[in-house]
């Protein structure tokens, strides 16, 4: 696989969402070693069971490290939806506050492009920083 970095950044903003799908939580090593890549092989599997889903061409990957330092974290594979009703056997809601990042972009020459967003919330006593990851 072969892929074009670009070190380019930007800085935007999104409004707060709600979001839908599947959560994984392991190490560094254990994300290394695929399991971030399989639930997200998984969520598109899925999708159609999602209600409201917004945006189904682009996936998102929501990362919440809450502790620096620390070798495990949360990810969230998920798709914007317009409404929360009901939530699929195994699947999570996730509530996403408006929020101002600095965007990246990779593109892997065989499958589309991959957006990565990195998430800082201002003022967090935990310095929680969420990366999202939006592949398209």
């Amino acid at each position: 696989m072969t892929i074009d970095q670009r070190n380019e950044a930007a800085v935007t903003s999104k409004e707060a969402f709600q979001a839908m799908g599947l959560k994984w939580e392991g190490t560094f090593a254990e994300a290394g070693a695929g399991g971030i890549r399989a639930v997200h092989r998984t969520l598109q599997e899925r999708l159609a069971e999602i209600p409201h889903a917004l945006h189904t061409d682009t996936l998102l990957g929501l990362s919440y490290h809450a502790v620096p330092g620390g070798d495990g974290f949360i990810h969230y594979a998920v798709v914007e939806v317009e409404r929360i009703d009901e939530v699929p056997e195994g699947m999570v809601t996730i509530s996403v506050p408006a929020l101002t990042y600095a965007a990246c972009t990779h593109r892997k020459k065989s499958r589309g492009s991959i957006s990565l967003i990195t998430i800082s919330m201002p003022g967090s006593k935990n310095k929680v920083t969420r990366n999202i990851t939006r592949i398209i």
